[in-house]
């Protein structure tokens, strides 16, 4: 396995401040979550954590208030995307070190950040929903450094970790969405789950909601 294209992730000196962390050291798994466009998961943060019954999960979630696809100012530690890994390597490491198995989630641009990041921290497994996998550098807001390599997200899958497995979840009459999904549908360990319907929030299909109960392993 060649991982020459991965950037180096360093375990941060400090974690940050964050009021969106669940904390349960009784359980082992650790599950970040990187909200999309619209500061939401399809739906409110609160019902998809009901809906995935992990609400007693260790749980940490992200906003990309700008919409820099999460290569952006997160808050005043993660100001772009590399301090992002690093920031959320030394989270795992510190706040959550009783964890050892890491599940990344999200939906839209928030989920091709969990492809993303999901990849280069070597999580166990990632559920996007509706990815962007390509992104148009036309829509890149200006100021905004994207790695060329992170544009296409099969440039990144093409190096595989050797552990994450992707899901990807996607409406099958959606046209853009189904493309987008079928562009690394060939990549290593990347699973294609279409549900029926057209709309680009999967979750407010019957199809996508149904899927959410049994979406994460069991706890731990």
């Amino acid at each position: 396995m060649n991982n020459k294209a991965l950037p180096e992730v360093k375990t941060a000196e400090k974690t940050g401040p964050s009021n969106q962390n669940r904390v349960n050291k009784k359980c082992r798994q650790l599950i970040y979550l990187y909200q999309g466009k619209f500061n939401g998961l399809m739906m409110d943060p609160l019902a998809f954590i009901a809906g995935t019954k992990i609400l007693n999960r260790n749980i940490c979630m992200f906003r990309d208030q700008d919409r820099t696809y999460y290569h952006g100012r997160i808050d005043n530690e993660m100001t772009d995307i590399q301090a992002t890994l690093n920031w959320q390597l030394g989270h795992k490491n510190a706040l959550f070190a009783h964890t050892d198995e890491l599940y990344c989630g999200g939906t839209s641009n928030g989920a091709y950040a969990a492809i993303l990041c999901g990849h280069y921290l070597k999580a166990d497994a990632v559920y996007a929903f509706s990815p962007q996998t390509v992104i148009d550098p036309s829509r890149i807001i200006a100021g905004i450094s994207i790695p060329r390599a992170h544009l296409d997200l099969c440039d990144v899958l093409a190096n595989s970790n050797g552990k994450t497995r992707f899901n990807i979840y996607y409406c099958e009459d959606n046209e853009v969405d189904r493309a987008h999904a079928e562009h690394i549908s060939h990549c290593p360990n990347v699973s294609l789950h279409p549900v029926a319907g057209d709309s680009h929030n999967i979750l407010a299909t019957e199809g996508g909601k149904a899927v959410l109960p049994d979406l994460f392993p069991s706890f731990k």
